[in-house]
């Protein structure tokens, strides 16, 4: 499959291409102009110190990062300015990928020749380098397109939560996957006090991260680090999911300890991730497992995928 990749490309549209990069330029433009106004004069939108100094103003202060968390936050206690960068760095990003695709664009042969890899990433995760397909904005996927070809999305919703749940086998975890249970929302249902079917889509998403800083074994302090939320609010939460999934943390914790003194994790088919850290390695072990499922999974889909074509004409 990897060779069939390196060998077909990509046909790429340049000029849809082009037209949308000079759209969400434009959008980029606009929403400088809202910033420059709300702040009532311009500067570099890519310097912190400048950013800084304009939240400055505003009356908040930022820290050591302005990163979309800590945008987020300032967004909740009533920065109107952290809410127009935050769409001003989505604008930019967007633009930016648009100009990628453009400068690996092969002219002679009309499309993009990205190199794929299956082993270069620690996990053994599939990527592609020139340019990282998984990286191209949603905006221009209609522009990768060759007649007769189609491209198929895959979405596994929590697939690696639901390898950690079985990987420690926490029966309490396991039983809320068989119902369909969403853990972020749970995350933020222990925060926000309230039933885990009353947070809305804003609720969940504002506290995804501490959500997925705990599941993936980062600790307090490295959630504390990653929001900059107070320490003690983390730690009140982090304290909660301990109790109610404690097979999962003692089995986290055990494999850390085993895994620091080998030097490596282990998947279950026994490929090894060496790696000299002090955590880390619960979250290598599960994502390395659902990167092994994903090409199981791939190679199954491609091995049927004549027969699917059959069957859809």
């Amino acid at each position: 499959i990897i060779q069939q990749l390196n060998s077909i490309g990509l046909p790429l549209d340049i000029g849809d291409v082009e037209k949308i990069r000079n759209q969400y330029l434009e959008f980029q433009y606009e929403w400088a102009d809202k910033i420059y106004s709300l702040v009532t004069y311009k500067f570099d939108l890519g310097k912190k110190d400048q950013i800084e100094a304009a939240f400055k103003r505003e009356g908040f202060a930022v820290g050591k990062r302005t990163n979309v968390i800590v945008l987020d936050g300032l967004t909740r206690k009533g920065s109107n300015l952290a809410a127009l960068i935050k769409r001003y760095r989505q604008l930019q990003r967007i633009a930016s990928n648009g100009q990628s695709l453009i400068n690996y664009y092969d002219q002679f042969l009309g499309k993009l020749n990205p190199v794929w890899h299956q082993n270069k990433a620690l996990t053994g995760r599939i990527l592609s380098e020139g340019p990282c397909i998984s990286n191209i904005s949603k905006p221009y996927r209609d522009a990768i397109r060759e007649d007769g070809y189609h491209f198929i999305y895959f979405d596994f919703r929590n697939f690696e939560l639901r390898i950690q749940a079985s990987l420690a086998e926490d029966p309490v975890l396991i039983e809320m996957f068989n119902n369909n249970f969403d853990l972020h929302s749970f995350t933020a249902s222990l925060i926000l006090d309230k039933a885990p079917s009353a947070v809305t889509d804003a609720e969940r998403q504002k506290y995804k991260s501490i959500s997925l800083g705990y599941w993936y074994g980062m600790g307090v302090e490295g959630i504390v680090n990653r929001t900059g939320l107070q320490r003690n609010f983390v730690k009140n939460i982090t304290d909660t999911l301990d109790q109610k999934f404690q097979i999962l943390r003692s089995r986290v914790s055990s494999f850390e300890k085993e895994a620091r003194e080998k030097g490596y994790a282990e998947t279950p088919w026994g490929r090894r991730m060496y790696k000299d850290a002090q955590r880390g390695h619960w979250a290598h072990l599960a994502q390395a497992t659902s990167a092994d499922y994903f090409k199981y999974i791939l190679a199954q889909v491609v091995e049927k995928l004549p027969e699917l074509i059959i069957s859809e004409s």
